[in-house]
């Protein structure tokens, strides 16, 4: 996946959360949508370093490399485990 390239993907939210993520846009002075990606973002950035940890640990159970379970993961190999 290049890192230059954007990606859509779906989600959904309960209405607490939507409810929120309006309140909270508006207040920014944003959309919803810029901001629910930019705090998807954030939260990703923030906890790498465990993903990668646990990316470790859970390769190290199968037996293979974390680059291998990346490739998996990324290439939505079924089978895994």
């Amino acid at each position: 996946m290049p890192s230059d390239e954007k990606y859509r993907i779906n989600t959904t939210l309960p209405a607490y959360h939507l409810k929120w993520l309006k309140v909270w846009a508006f207040l920014k002075g944003t959309t919803k949508t810029t901001l629910a990606s930019n705090t998807l973002q954030a939260r990703i950035e923030a906890n790498i370093v465990l993903i990668k940890e646990m990316t470790e640990e859970r390769a190290k159970v199968l037996g293979i490399s974390s680059e291998e379970l990346i490739d998996k993961i990324i290439n939505n190999e079924e089978e895994i485990d």
